[in-house]
């Protein structure tokens, strides 16, 4: 979802705050701190500088940016202009005038949005924006000696050291479909599965542990196989036994706390040969967080807590490479707990010691993204079921029904659009959770169980969607329900390579706020997610979305989320809403279970569509960049020209307006298939402007050099 805009944490340090000055040495900044305490948080993202100091309860806090000129090519007017988008519908600018910073001409905005009072003054420097951000609630500027001194902040700044040269041109990815193609790993047939698992997890939120325990079924898909590799995470004194003998296990640490098992087998199996294993393990500290470098808002991948207990990523039962197996998942938890989880429920049964224990069943077999997970809180439920007949189970906390009922009418809203572009779920149910993470935030779709946090929960009861940005925090409140609810299907019913899924979610998500705001807050929220992507393109490389790379990329976000949203948008556009509406469903319908590649999921939608679509992943998906067209009108000629360095982009109906001197306004629309098309013109349209799409429905630049 619209997650592309949150920058990168990548450290917090807690100091004092003394009468000295603050140094920061990565901006090459100095300032006079105006907390007594403070958090430093380094945002950055790319070429973009962004240092956060903020008091340690997050209400106050003063952040240095340095932005690539590129990425505000008019300085703080585009800054101005972004914060007005981003600001909500109680957005008020105080004032916007000349200043000074450090001694240089800069540019003073003060501004209100979503509960905060904001100070910003920025000045280019060389070839960057320097921006100094002063924010608190409105509350504490409401005192005239704090406001004052929030005000004078920006004065202190000084500028220590040598200014940093101006950073190398970014090198254009020049790949070609092909060269991506290569880049994909092969997909060797496995020798073996697990077919089923009958996982039991006791968890003891009060002291934070867990134990587990799973029979898990083998199955042999060639002869001869003697030997399985598996992999865990969190767990320790992992065991494997076999009617009560110990298998011969090697292991090996990996990323991330998980740790690879190869486990010998009781005997040789061959196909159709199973066998089934018992593994046992416990966590004493039931507790993953990883610094996310792709969604930085997430950081707590799995806890056991007294107030929320969760598990999206921790590999607490043993999963193979294909991660398809059916489950039955049992979690035994106090009794005054209840478990949320994926799968059809079996009931609950007490345990006469306190405990209480819930069964899930899962019995379909496909490939899956994660491991199954579940949430155990004192939580009550809500419930309601689609027209198409998937019931949605809400689970939050005591005293949230109004909010609990808020996102399940959102969900079934959501679950309507989706069983009729994409079909029923292959399975009846979908659970959703409250969680609270011990750090940062959580917004997860796990097989059948999508978990939310509580920055996520805010009422939005009286929201009025019309004309409101994709960012708006309180937008985000409803769009998360969203977004994630359509993983259920484009990440589990069709396991669609990661990086595409997040942009079809993003996809989904505006036509689903299309259906309640209507066309032109659609189209006003495509705009933002193209203007994302064409701007973090000055902080780190443009690769191509179906590259593995794309992970190492600073600007992975915009790529994947606001990129692929706004090609989805243009392939809707070329087709018609009808005829891609009908290729949609019967792509999905096609590949239910499936983990298609990318060719694939394009054949499958080609089928749908009547047409071959190879040539529009392979310039959109396979391909980084963007067309660039220079415009002019010469002799009586409108001249286009493709100046990218990437090859020519097929634009099937590009919309160019001309704007004669005398005001008259003439509308074309061109089939652009090469670096340069020449149209003549009629007279009276000499001299004329020229606007390339100028409604903004195309990825594309209109360059003047």
């Amino acid at each position: 979802m619209s997650r592309w805009i949150i920058p990168l944490l990548l450290g917090v340090i807690v100091l004092p705050c003394s009468a000295e000055r603050v140094v920061d040495e990565p901006t090459g900044v100095s300032f006079e701190h105006p907390f007594d305490q403070y958090l430093i948080e380094d945002m950055s993202q790319g070429r973009a500088l962004v240092r956060m100091y903020t008091t340690p309860d997050h209400t106050q806090r003063v952040i240095i940016m340095s932005l690539p000129s590129a990425a505000a090519p008019e300085g703080m007017d585009s800054r101005r202009t972004t914060i007005a988008g981003l600001g909500g519908p109680d957005y008020v600018e105080h004032r916007y005038e000349t200043a000074t910073l450090a001694g240089l001409p800069a540019h003073a905005l003060e501004y209100s949005a979503q509960g905060l009072r904001v100070l910003e003054v920025g000045a280019m420097r060389g070839t960057a924006l320097l921006i100094i951000q002063v924010a608190a609630p409105e509350s504490m500027w409401e005192d005239p000696d704090q406001a004052a001194e929030y005000r004078a902040m920006p004065d202190t700044v000084r500028f220590e050291g040598e200014m940093a040269p101006e950073a190398e041109p970014i090198a254009p990815d020049l790949s070609t479909p092909d060269e991506v193609r290569a880049e994909w790993p092969a997909r060797a047939a496995p020798s073996w599965r697990i077919a089923h698992h009958d996982v039991r997890i006791r968890l003891d939120p009060g002291a934070g542990s867990a134990a587990v325990e799973d029979d898990l079924t083998i199955e042999a898909l060639e002869e001869g196989v003697d030997a399985v590799k598996v992999v865990t995470s969190v767990v320790t004194d992992v065991r494997f036994t076999h009617e009560g003998a110990d298998l011969a296990t090697v292991t090996t640490d990996g990323s991330n706390a998980s740790q690879h098992h190869e486990v010998t087998l009781p005997q040789a199996l061959d196909p159709g040969d199973t066998v089934t294993l018992r593994y046992t393990a416990r966590a004493q500290d039931y507790f993953q967080s990883i610094p996310n470098q792709t969604v930085a808002e997430i950081s707590v991948m799995g806890q056991v807590r007294e107030h929320s207990s969760y598990t999206s990523h921790v590999l607490y039962y043993p999963v193979d490479e294909g991660n398809d197996a059916t489950v039955t998942l049992s979690v035994t938890v106090p009794e005054d707990y209840v478990v949320a989880a994926g799968g059809e429920p079996l009931g609950a049964e007490g345990g006469g010691d306190g405990t209480v224990t819930y069964r899930f069943e899962n019995t379909l077999s496909v490939p899956r993204l994660l491991p199954f997970a579940w949430a155990a809180a004192r939580y009550v439920v809500r419930s309601a079921t689609t027209s198409g007949g998937t019931q949605i189970d809400w689970y939050g906390y005591e005293g949230e029904d109004a909010l609990l009922d808020q996102r399940l009418e959102v969900a079934l809203q959501a679950g309507e659009t989706f069983e009729a572009m994409m079909g029923p779920l292959p399975w009846g149910r979908v659970a959703f959770a409250h969680v609270t993470p011990e750090e940062r935030e959580m917004g997860v779709s796990t097989p059948g169980l999508i978990l939310v946090s509580d920055g996520f929960f805010g009422d939005f009861g009286d929201l009025d969607l019309a004309g409101r940005s994709v960012n708006d925090p309180e937008v985000l409140n409803a769009l998360i329900v969203v977004d994630e609810l359509s993983h259920q299907w484009n990440a589990y019913a069709v396991a669609l390579p990661n990086e595409l899924a997040e942009g079809v979610a993003t996809f989904l998500d505006l036509l689903w706020l299309r259906d309640q705001a209507g066309d032109e807050t659609y189209r006003g929220g495509m705009a933002e997610l193209a203007q994302a992507y064409v701007q973090s393109r000055a902080l780190g490389q443009d690769v191509p979305v179906a590259s593995p790379r794309v992970y190492q990329s600073p600007i992975y976000r915009t790529i994947a989320f606001a990129k692929v949203a706004v090609v989805l948008d243009m392939l809707m556009q070329y087709l018609g809403e009808d005829a891609f509406f009908e290729a949609w469903s019967s792509a999905f319908s096609t590949l239910v279970g499936a983990r298609p590649t990318y060719d694939e999921f394009f054949r499958a939608l080609s089928d749908g569509a009547g047409e071959n679509l190879t040539w529009f992943e392979e310039q959109w998906l396979l391909r980084a960049g963007l067309p660039q067209i220079r415009a002019e009108v010469r002799e009586g000629e409108l001249i286009l020209e493709q100046v990218q360095p990437q090859d020519v982009f097929v634009l099937p109906d590009l919309p160019v307006r001309l704007v004669a001197p005398d005001g008259q306004i003439r509308d074309l629309n061109l089939r652009m298939d090469q670096r340069v098309i020449v149209t003549a013109l009629e007279d009276g349209l000499r001299g004329s402007e020229v606007i390339v799409d100028p409604t903004k429905y195309l990825l594309l630049e209109q360059v003047s050099e």
